[in-house]
Protein backbone atom coordinates (compact mmCIF):
# COMPACT_ATOMS: atom_id res chain seq x y z
CA UNK A 1 0.00 0.00 0.00
CA UNK A 2 1.30 3.45 -0.88
CA UNK A 3 -0.08 6.61 0.75
CA UNK A 4 -0.45 10.01 -0.84
CA UNK A 5 2.37 12.54 -0.62
CA UNK A 6 2.73 14.47 2.63
CA UNK A 7 4.77 17.58 3.35
CA UNK A 8 7.51 17.94 0.75
CA UNK A 9 6.81 14.69 -1.10
CA UNK A 10 7.46 11.80 1.27
CA UNK A 11 5.17 8.79 0.81
CA UNK A 12 3.79 6.40 3.37
CA UNK A 13 4.10 2.71 2.54
CA UNK A 14 2.96 -0.51 4.16
CA UNK A 15 3.04 -4.19 3.20
CA UNK A 16 -0.16 -6.22 3.15
CA UNK A 17 0.30 -9.93 3.89
CA UNK A 18 -2.19 -12.43 5.33
CA UNK A 19 -4.83 -9.81 5.96
CA UNK A 20 -2.73 -7.22 7.80
CA UNK A 21 -0.85 -4.15 6.62
CA UNK A 22 2.57 -3.81 8.28
CA UNK A 23 4.51 -0.58 8.49
CA UNK A 24 6.96 1.38 10.65
CA UNK A 25 6.84 4.66 12.59
CA UNK A 26 8.51 6.45 15.49
CA UNK A 27 6.19 4.89 18.06
CA UNK A 28 7.80 2.74 20.76
CA UNK A 29 4.77 0.89 22.13
CA UNK A 30 5.36 -2.25 20.06
CA UNK A 31 7.12 -5.40 21.33
CA UNK A 32 10.73 -4.63 22.29
CA UNK A 33 9.77 -0.91 21.90
CA UNK A 34 9.65 -1.48 18.16
CA UNK A 35 8.18 1.02 15.71
CA UNK A 36 6.59 -1.75 13.65
CA UNK A 37 2.79 -1.75 13.74
CA UNK A 38 -0.10 -3.46 11.96
CA UNK A 39 -3.46 -2.11 10.81
CA UNK A 40 -6.23 -3.46 8.56
CA UNK A 41 -5.42 -2.92 4.85
CA UNK A 42 -5.67 0.80 3.99
CA UNK A 43 -6.29 1.42 7.70
CA UNK A 44 -3.52 3.96 8.41
CA UNK A 45 -5.61 7.12 8.74
CA UNK A 46 -2.59 9.41 9.05
CA UNK A 47 -2.30 9.27 5.26
CA UNK A 48 -4.74 9.26 2.37
CA UNK A 49 -4.72 6.12 0.23
CA UNK A 50 -3.05 6.44 -3.17
CA UNK A 51 -2.73 2.99 -4.74
CA UNK A 52 -1.89 -0.68 -4.17
CA UNK A 53 1.20 -2.04 -5.91
CA UNK A 54 1.02 -5.78 -6.60
CA UNK A 55 4.24 -7.44 -5.40
CA UNK A 56 3.27 -11.08 -5.99
CA UNK A 57 2.72 -13.87 -3.48
CA UNK A 58 5.10 -14.92 -0.73
CA UNK A 59 6.00 -18.58 -0.36
CA UNK A 60 6.12 -18.19 3.41
CA UNK A 61 3.31 -19.56 5.57
CA UNK A 62 1.36 -17.34 7.96
CA UNK A 63 3.32 -18.84 10.87
CA UNK A 64 6.63 -18.12 9.13
CA UNK A 65 5.56 -14.53 8.47
CA UNK A 66 4.65 -14.13 12.15
CA UNK A 67 8.10 -15.43 13.13
CA UNK A 68 9.69 -13.01 10.67
CA UNK A 69 7.79 -10.05 12.15
CA UNK A 70 8.82 -11.14 15.66
CA UNK A 71 12.47 -10.99 14.55
CA UNK A 72 12.05 -7.64 12.81
CA UNK A 73 10.52 -6.15 15.97
CA UNK A 74 13.99 -6.33 17.52
CA UNK A 75 15.72 -4.93 14.42
CA UNK A 76 13.44 -1.89 13.91
CA UNK A 77 13.17 0.06 17.21
CA UNK A 78 10.95 3.12 17.08
CA UNK A 79 13.70 5.39 18.42
CA UNK A 80 15.69 4.80 15.23
CA UNK A 81 12.88 6.12 13.01
CA UNK A 82 13.99 8.96 10.77
CA UNK A 83 11.47 10.77 8.58
CA UNK A 84 13.85 10.75 5.61
CA UNK A 85 16.56 8.13 6.14
CA UNK A 86 14.90 5.27 8.05
CA UNK A 87 11.16 5.38 7.54
CA UNK A 88 8.15 3.28 6.54
CA UNK A 89 9.31 3.10 2.91
CA UNK A 90 12.65 1.60 3.94
CA UNK A 91 10.89 -0.88 6.23
CA UNK A 92 8.44 -1.91 3.49
CA UNK A 93 11.33 -2.47 1.11
CA UNK A 94 13.17 -4.62 3.68
CA UNK A 95 10.03 -6.62 4.50
CA UNK A 96 9.24 -7.33 0.84
CA UNK A 97 12.78 -8.61 0.34
CA UNK A 98 12.45 -10.85 3.41
CA UNK A 99 9.13 -12.16 2.05
CA UNK A 100 10.86 -13.11 -1.20
CA UNK A 101 8.91 -10.77 -3.48
CA UNK A 102 11.79 -8.41 -4.24
CA UNK A 103 12.28 -4.71 -3.43
CA UNK A 104 9.46 -2.20 -3.67
CA UNK A 105 9.34 0.09 -6.74
CA UNK A 106 12.22 2.55 -6.91
CA UNK A 107 9.93 5.56 -7.32
CA UNK A 108 8.74 5.09 -3.71
CA UNK A 109 12.16 4.80 -2.04
CA UNK A 110 13.75 7.38 -4.34
CA UNK A 111 11.50 10.10 -2.88
CA UNK A 112 12.88 9.35 0.56
CA UNK A 113 16.39 9.47 -0.89
CA UNK A 114 15.84 12.91 -2.38
CA UNK A 115 14.54 14.10 0.97
CA UNK A 116 17.63 12.77 2.75
CA UNK A 117 19.92 14.72 0.42
CA UNK A 118 18.00 17.91 1.16
CA UNK A 119 17.78 17.37 4.88
CA UNK A 120 20.87 19.33 5.93
CA UNK A 121 19.58 22.35 4.01
CA UNK A 122 16.23 22.10 5.75
CA UNK A 123 17.91 22.03 9.14
CA UNK A 124 20.00 25.10 8.30
CA UNK A 125 16.84 26.94 7.32
CA UNK A 126 15.42 26.42 10.80
CA UNK A 127 18.58 27.24 12.76
CA UNK A 128 18.34 30.34 14.88
CA UNK A 129 14.55 30.48 14.80
CA UNK A 130 12.02 28.84 17.09
CA UNK A 131 9.96 26.23 15.29
CA UNK A 132 6.31 27.21 14.96
CA UNK A 133 4.18 25.11 17.30
CA UNK A 134 1.98 22.49 15.63
CA UNK A 135 -1.79 22.55 15.70
CA UNK A 136 -3.30 19.57 17.47
CA UNK A 137 -6.44 18.10 15.89
CA UNK A 138 -9.17 20.69 16.27
CA UNK A 139 -6.89 23.69 15.71
CA UNK A 140 -5.31 24.17 19.16
CA UNK A 141 -1.61 25.08 19.12
CA UNK A 142 0.76 22.80 21.02
CA UNK A 143 3.97 23.49 22.92
CA UNK A 144 6.25 21.23 24.95
CA UNK A 145 4.68 20.10 28.23
CA UNK A 146 1.04 20.46 27.09
CA UNK A 147 -1.29 17.80 28.47
CA UNK A 148 -2.71 15.64 25.70
CA UNK A 149 -4.49 12.35 25.16
CA UNK A 150 -3.28 9.71 22.72
CA UNK A 151 -5.45 6.97 21.21
CA UNK A 152 -4.01 3.47 21.56
CA UNK A 153 -5.11 1.10 18.78
CA UNK A 154 -3.85 -1.85 20.80
CA UNK A 155 -5.92 -1.03 23.89
CA UNK A 156 -8.76 0.88 22.16
CA UNK A 157 -8.62 3.69 24.71
CA UNK A 158 -7.54 7.32 25.11
CA UNK A 159 -4.35 7.49 27.21
CA UNK A 160 -3.18 10.53 29.22
CA UNK A 161 0.18 12.05 28.28
CA UNK A 162 2.09 15.20 27.43
CA UNK A 163 3.89 16.83 24.51
CA UNK A 164 7.65 16.27 24.61
CA UNK A 165 8.63 18.09 21.42
CA UNK A 166 7.05 19.99 18.53
CA UNK A 167 9.25 19.43 15.51
CA UNK A 168 9.86 21.70 12.57
CA UNK A 169 8.26 19.15 10.19
CA UNK A 170 4.93 19.54 12.08
CA UNK A 171 5.33 16.21 13.85
CA UNK A 172 4.66 16.05 17.59
CA UNK A 173 6.50 13.70 19.94
CA UNK A 174 4.36 12.65 22.89
CA UNK A 175 4.86 10.52 25.99
CA UNK A 176 1.81 8.74 27.39
CA UNK A 177 0.80 6.05 29.84
CA UNK A 178 -0.63 2.85 28.43
CA UNK A 179 -3.43 1.14 30.38
CA UNK A 180 -2.37 -1.20 33.22
CA UNK A 181 1.23 0.06 33.26
CA UNK A 182 3.26 1.45 36.13
CA UNK A 183 2.98 5.27 36.45
CA UNK A 184 6.63 5.82 35.42
CA UNK A 185 6.48 3.38 32.49
CA UNK A 186 5.65 5.76 29.65
CA UNK A 187 5.26 4.89 25.98
CA UNK A 188 6.17 7.38 23.26
CA UNK A 189 4.87 8.12 19.81
CA UNK A 190 5.44 10.64 17.04
CA UNK A 191 2.35 11.83 15.16
CA UNK A 192 1.41 14.55 12.67
CA UNK A 193 0.13 17.55 14.64
CA UNK A 194 -3.41 17.25 13.29
CA UNK A 195 -3.67 13.46 13.60
CA UNK A 196 -7.02 12.13 14.80
CA UNK A 197 -5.26 9.99 17.43
CA UNK A 198 -3.90 13.06 19.22
CA UNK A 199 -5.95 15.64 21.08
CA UNK A 200 -5.60 18.16 23.88
CA UNK A 201 -6.59 16.82 27.33
CA UNK A 202 -10.23 17.57 27.99
CA UNK A 203 -11.15 19.35 31.22
CA UNK A 204 -14.27 20.80 32.80
CA UNK A 205 -17.55 19.47 34.15
CA UNK A 206 -20.75 18.81 32.24
CA UNK A 207 -24.33 19.00 33.41
CA UNK A 208 -27.00 16.33 33.08
CA UNK A 209 -28.73 18.29 30.32
CA UNK A 210 -25.81 17.55 27.99
CA UNK A 211 -26.30 13.78 28.21
CA UNK A 212 -29.00 11.84 26.41
CA UNK A 213 -29.78 8.14 26.36
CA UNK A 214 -27.59 6.43 23.78
CA UNK A 215 -25.08 9.30 23.66
CA UNK A 216 -21.48 8.32 23.01
CA UNK A 217 -19.32 8.97 26.07
CA UNK A 218 -15.88 8.25 27.48
CA UNK A 219 -15.54 6.74 30.95
CA UNK A 220 -12.38 6.96 33.05
CA UNK A 221 -11.17 3.60 34.33
CA UNK A 222 -9.15 3.88 37.53
CA UNK A 223 -7.89 0.31 37.20
CA UNK A 224 -6.67 0.84 33.62
CA UNK A 225 -5.86 4.55 33.94
CA UNK A 226 -7.41 5.33 30.54
CA UNK A 227 -10.52 6.87 28.98
CA UNK A 228 -12.74 4.07 27.63
CA UNK A 229 -15.35 4.40 24.86
CA UNK A 230 -18.95 3.75 25.83
CA UNK A 231 -22.51 5.05 25.79
CA UNK A 232 -25.29 6.21 28.12
CA UNK A 233 -27.47 3.18 28.81
CA UNK A 234 -30.00 5.10 30.91
CA UNK A 235 -30.62 8.30 32.87
CA UNK A 236 -32.45 8.73 36.20
CA UNK A 237 -32.64 12.36 37.34
CA UNK A 238 -28.94 13.38 37.48
CA UNK A 239 -27.58 9.82 37.55
CA UNK A 240 -26.08 8.17 34.44
CA UNK A 241 -26.06 4.43 33.79
CA UNK A 242 -23.04 3.76 31.58
CA UNK A 243 -21.80 0.85 29.46
CA UNK A 244 -18.18 0.95 28.31
CA UNK A 245 -15.39 -1.24 26.99
CA UNK A 246 -12.23 -1.70 29.04
CA UNK A 247 -8.88 -1.76 27.23
CA UNK A 248 -8.22 -5.11 25.58
CA UNK A 249 -11.80 -6.36 25.96
CA UNK A 250 -13.68 -8.06 23.14
CA UNK A 251 -16.24 -6.18 21.04
CA UNK A 252 -19.15 -7.77 22.93
CA UNK A 253 -17.65 -7.38 26.43
CA UNK A 254 -19.12 -4.37 28.22
CA UNK A 255 -18.51 -3.09 31.72
CA UNK A 256 -21.11 -1.01 33.56
CA UNK A 257 -20.89 1.93 35.92
CA UNK A 258 -23.30 4.37 37.56
CA UNK A 259 -22.10 7.97 37.97
CA UNK A 260 -23.58 11.44 38.61
CA UNK A 261 -23.82 13.44 35.38
CA UNK A 262 -21.36 16.00 36.77
CA UNK A 263 -18.76 13.42 37.77
CA UNK A 264 -15.24 14.01 36.46
CA UNK A 265 -14.95 10.38 35.30
CA UNK A 266 -17.52 10.67 32.51
CA UNK A 267 -17.65 13.03 29.54
CA UNK A 268 -19.21 13.27 26.14
CA UNK A 269 -17.08 11.68 23.42
CA UNK A 270 -15.20 14.26 21.40
CA UNK A 271 -15.99 14.62 17.70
Amino acid sequence: MVGKAIGTGAYHAGVEVYGLEWSFSCTTDGPYRSGIFAVPPRGCDAHSYREAVEMGETQMTAREVRALIDRLYKEWPGVEYDLLRHNCCHFSDALCIELGVGPIPGWVTSLAGVGAMLRSGIRIAYEGAAAAPGAIAGGAMAIGGDRVEVWSNTHQAWCPGHVEEVRADNMISVAFKLPIEEPDNMASKCLPANHSHLRRAMVGEQGAAEFTKGAAVEVWSNSSQAWCPGYVHGITQDMLYLAFRLPGSKADEWSQKQLPATHKDVRLASG
